[in-house]
């Protein structure tokens, strides 16, 4: 095997053992049944945008792309509505940008956010609440959330 090909593939699978590192260390990574309230999730197939709870919302919304995910890569520079996205599938930046849509849209703070990495980058999306007593990081299909402390630290933890 080419000594360049091995070295390209070692530091592409230690980029994503330590992206997923990242998101264990940020908080939960969430399985279909952690969070009871995914079931009642929508009025007439809209997601409810009445939550004021981050990771409530969160988790609705991530409940909503898993009924129609569908990753293709031939779509990676094609722009497309959500009923485009629902039916022809896209790659990371269409469903990190349809997470940030619906949570401005409901009130939430979100952004995407581009981890740059050779020879691939990948786009996930964040958002949080105006008091950031919660921030979500959501990866196509991964939710992990992560609750502030009243103190002002993450998961309890004082601030230093």
């Amino acid at each position: 095997m080419d000594k360049q090909k091995l070295i390209k593939g070692l530091l592409v699978s230690t980029w994503v053992i330590i992206v997923l590192l990242c998101f264990y260390l940020l908080g939960i990574v969430t399985s279909p049944g952690i969070y009871p309230f995914l079931e009642d999730s929508y009025i007439n197939g809209k997601i409810q945008q009445d939550s004021t709870d981050v990771v409530e919302f969160s988790g609705k919304l991530n409940s909503e792309l898993k009924t129609f995910y569908n990753y293709n890569l031939s779509n990676i520079d094609a722009e497309f509505t959500e009923e485009e996205l629902k039916e022809h599938g896209g790659v990371c930046w269409h469903y990190s940008e349809w997470y940030v849509e619906h949570a401005k849209a409901a009130g939430f703070k979100a952004k995407t956010i581009i981890l740059v990495g050779s020879p691939f980058s990948h786009e996930v999306a964040l958002i949080w609440d105006n008091n950031l007593t919660a921030y979500c990081l959501l990866d196509q299909e991964i939710l992990t959330c992560t609750k502030m402390d009243v103190k002002g630290g993450v998961n309890g933890l004082e601030k230093n």
